[in-house]
């Protein structure tokens, strides 16, 4: 195992763990005991030939550094090639925009690249800092996994809070967004759960294969694999209950819709005789009744009333109203 590292732009911190929850410098020189935990840049240009300088064979440096890449596991001789998803907590940036983490696990050494920052990665770290932190490689991952996790169970909490919201809105009326935001919604809920269903099996991959020097953290990897597929339900319930609220959306403003059109048709039925009238006395001919009468005006003014109130009985006679 080589642990010798320059200062390559590419690597953002390696140290070796103490054993007590602590970090010290990264050790010159391997004593066959000590823990290594170097981070890096995938997307440097320096990326690939810091690798090789840490004896990794071709292949799993091709697989560490793919432009993009799913969760999964994949056992490579020794070691263990593992690719995850975290929730984007940088500022600016979406949320449901995953940022990808990499791991190679062997016995002593923990090789973790990234492109874009993620928090959990930090997590950890300050802990170790702060000597509270993981003893030894099992105890890294399964610590980093589960901070991913508890940040995904944020963010799904979140989605699920604004769902609620948006249900108790659309009780008061929807609004002329709801139907974005609640788009908006199920894009993220597609976006995170594109990642989660393959990063469950890819713990529970880790878990079925898992080598001798992680066996004491199987029943942990177990247990963050439970808790994806709990959040995975999570994102599924509360998809279906984007779909409802949309359908009921639309419904609402269909029968807002419905009720605007039935209003108007009414008057249009109540006013058409009366239009009927107006446009036959409004012709512009010789000989209409009622041209030399002073009271002309008032009696077909008065038929007009009969005439829509007679369309208003019969209406409401039909139960249109």
């Amino acid at each position: 195992m080589n642990t010798i590292t320059s200062n390559d732009p590419c690597q953002l911190f390696g140290i070796t763990l103490d054993g007590r929850g602590g970090a010290l410098p990264l050790m010159p020189e391997d004593d066959g005991t000590s823990t290594a935990w170097l981070h890096g840049d995938y997307s440097s240009a320096h990326a690939k030939e810091w690798l090789s300088d840490l004896g990794l064979n071709e292949s799993t440096i091709t697989a560490l550094t793919r432009s993009d890449t799913r969760p999964r596991t994949l056992r490579m001789g020794s070691g263990l090639l593992v690719v995850l998803r975290g929730v984007n907590m940088n500022p600016g940036a979406d949320q449901d925009d995953m940022v990808s983490v990499r791991f190679w696990l062997e016995s002593r050494r923990v090789i973790s690249l990234r492109q874009r920052r993620l928090f959990s990665i930090e997590d950890v770290r300050n802990d170790l800092d702060a000597g509270r932190g993981p003893c030894d490689v099992g105890d890294l991952f399964t610590q980093i996994v589960e901070r991913i996790a508890d940040r995904v169970a944020d963010f799904v909490d979140s989605l699920e809070e604004k769902v609620d919201n948006f249900e108790l809105a659309i009780e008061s009326g929807p609004t002329i967004n709801t139907r974005s935001e609640i788009s908006t919604i199920r894009r993220q809920i597609a976006h995170v759960r594109r990642y989660l269903a393959p990063q469950r099996e890819a713990l529970e991959a880790l878990r079925r294969g898992i080598p001798g020097w992680l066996d004491e953290y199987a029943h942990s990897i177990s247990e963050e694999s439970d808790r994806i597929a709990r959040y995975i339900e999570d994102l599924d319930l509360a998809r279906e209950r984007t779909v409802l609220l949309q359908e009921e959306v639309l419904n609402r403003i269909a029968m807002e819709q419905n009720t605007r059109m039935f209003g108007l048709s009414i008057a249009a039925i109540v006013f058409l005789p009366i239009t009927f009238v107006t446009g036959l006395f409004g012709m512009n001919v010789g000989g209409l009744p009622g041209t030399e009468s002073a009271n002309a005006f008032w009696i077909v003014s008065a038929v007009m009333l009969v005439m829509g109130l007679a369309v208003v009985g019969w209406l409401s006679w039909k139960r249109w109203f």
